[in-house]
């Protein structure tokens, strides 16, 4: 049915509408990942094409090798995508997609377990690129797929491939080429020349790097540092002045083509004192323009204790009226609380109940007297904390009649 539409519409109709329609359900095929689907989707893409001409049929060649290997369908691969591209890559020269055409022709014989034909039609087609791709982006990414194909098999074809990827290909590809390099290298140690790119250190940040962070008296510190750079760097130490701290040099996050990525590691007691503290991480790398980058952490320290929620909140309360309200107390280190008091103490009963080394529970009960309007205050408690002797916990409640 889908067919029968597609072929009804009239050059004049289909050149009307906003996005080519075989395109338009191709992805829409595509997006529902179903085997039964995929030959239409197949021949929706190659409609298209076909009927746009140009550099159409080259651009789909890694849709259609895509759509394939991700349904892990090999016989409509090598039956009807895999001579599409050959052809597609034999009528036109040049093209923006070429480069991703051949990967994806060599791409697709290696899915179909054919790597003596990846490695053949590969370098056929990148020996056809001077000539036939002239206005084309570079042929990188094809190179860099090849390149892997030959990796087991003839190291030193690979390596000389992958050093040009890595020479003069984009940011992405480049990286890729370079990974693929030392990889070889542990394989073979005899290889030389496999350091291509001079390593760069990108940016190193941290959650508050900007701010200040917020922390309570005697919490440790336990920061990621995030170190980014491209594939050939490596963090070679690190070191930070915040007292007592230590410093690691996490697992690897990342390397592949959009760079490389570690985790810097700062652990350090918890502050002891109200107040902005702030210390140094120093990192060293191998980047030859940035051997040592420094970051300043801060942290805000407030108390140790904190309540919530932060009030006693009554809310109406009809005179006359018994109303009861809680409130959970918490710190950070271990405290005795050794008197109570309020500011209405004739109308506020309080208890208090420990509920761990360092959690409390205050309850606490108002009896509306026969004053109407709003009755707020402090309820005070003493503490045993140096830092916080004395802990308040504010109430508001409205006496109507």
């Amino acid at each position: 049915a889908m067919k029968s539409l597609l072929s009804s519409l009239t050059p004049t109709e289909r050149e009307a509408l906003a996005t080519p329609a075989g395109f338009v359900v191709g992805d829409t095929l595509e997006a529902e990942r179903s085997r039964e689907l995929l030959p239409l989707m197949i021949w929706a893409w190659k409609d298209e094409a076909t009927r746009h001409g140009g550099d159409y049929p080259i651009m789909i060649c890694y849709h259609l090798v895509m759509a394939c290997r991700g349904l892990t369908e090999r016989t409509a691969l090598g039956e009807q995508v895999m001579p599409w591209v050959e052809d597609a890559l034999g009528k036109r020269d040049g093209g923006r997609d070429r480069d991703w055409a051949i990967a994806s022709l060599v791409e697709g014989y290696r899915f179909l377990g054919d790597h003596a034909k990846a490695i053949e039609r590969g370098e056929y087609w990148l020996a056809q690129g001077a000539p036939r791709s002239v206005g084309a982006l570079g042929l990188h990414r094809s190179e860099y797929c090849v390149a892997l194909a030959l990796e087991d098999r003839e190291s030193g074809r690979a390596a000389q491939l992958l050093r040009r990827v890595a020479e003069n290909g984009t940011p992405g590809t480049a990286n890729l080429g370079q990974l693929v390099l030392i990889r070889l290298r542990l394989a073979q140690p005899v290889l030389t020349g496999v350091k291509i790119i001079t390593p760069r250190l990108h940016d190193i940040s941290v959650w508050n790097a900007e701010s200040v962070a917020t922390r309570r008296i005697g919490v440790p510190v336990q920061e990621a540092v995030l170190v980014r750079g491209n594939v050939t760097l490596l963090v070679t130490g690190a070191s930070c002045d915040l007292p007592d701290s230590s410093v690691s040099i996490g697992e690897k996050v990342r390397a592949d083509g959009t760079g490389y990525l570690r985790e810097v590691l700062v652990s350090a007691p918890g502050f002891d004192k109200v107040g902005v503290h702030q210390g140094t991480l120093a990192v060293s790398t191998n980047d030859p323009e940035r051997r040592e980058v420094t970051l300043t952490l801060r942290y805000a320290v407030t108390e140790p204790v904190g309540v919530a929620p932060s009030r006693l909140f009554f809310g109406y309360v009809t005179v006359g009226e018994c109303k009861r309200c809680s409130v959970r107390i918490a710190g950070t280190v271990p405290f005795e609380v050794t008197g109570v008091s309020s500011e209405l103490a004739e109308n506020l009963e309080v208890k208090l109940a420990r509920t761990g080394d360092t959690h409390w529970l205050l309850e606490s009960t108002l009896r509306a007297g026969v004053q109407t309007g709003v009755v707020e205050g402090a309820i005070e408690l003493e503490t045993t904390l140096k830092s916080q002797p004395v802990i308040k916990v504010r109430y508001y409640a409205f006496i109507r009649r």
